[in-house]
């Protein structure tokens, strides 16, 4: 995960603004722009910290099993008018700026699942911390996947 990464694996239209320097380059779980499931499963083959990135001005929809970070995070929406000028190389300006809040739970090597409380669609960004060697994950699902971000 980099700064002017897409956020979402379906749509152009958000980047990676700016992540705190802890944060670049961990995994990433890619969800659908708008996220409508109330259950996230993956599995890995060891230990993790899995991270949840949302809205700041919104109540999250995790429970208290999850901690808060000291650190935020921020998405640029870019109109779509401006997408195809960012393809072609062109400088486009946007001030459409999202904050997120990061929190955090630990987990231990095996399936790990969780509920979110889904209200509406909404936009989340899921990654996780690495080991001393990168963990085998797999996760099913036509709306998730798993990507690790080149070097």
């Amino acid at each position: 995960m980099q700064e002017n990464d897409n956020a979402f694996i379906d749509v152009d239209a958000y980047k990676i603004r700016f992540i705190p320097p802890e944060y670049r380059g961990l995994f990433i779980l890619k969800t659908i722009s708008d996220y409508k499931q109330d259950k996230v499963e993956f599995s890995s083959s060891m230990a993790v910290r899995v991270f949840f990135a949302y809205d700041k001005s919104k109540l999250p929809p995790i429970d208290t099993k999850w901690k808060k970070s000291n650190y935020e995070m921020a998405l640029l929406k870019i109109e779509s008018e401006d997408i195809n000028k960012l393809k072609n190389g062109e400088t486009v300006v946007s001030t459409d700026d999202v904050s997120l809040n990061i929190y955090y739970r630990d987990f231990l090597a095996g399936k790990i699942d969780f509920n979110l409380m889904i209200v509406n669609p909404m936009k989340i960004l899921l990654f996780m911390s690495p080991g001393l060697k990168p963990p085998n994950f797999s996760c099913g699902g036509a709306e998730i996947q798993l990507s690790k971000d080149p070097l």
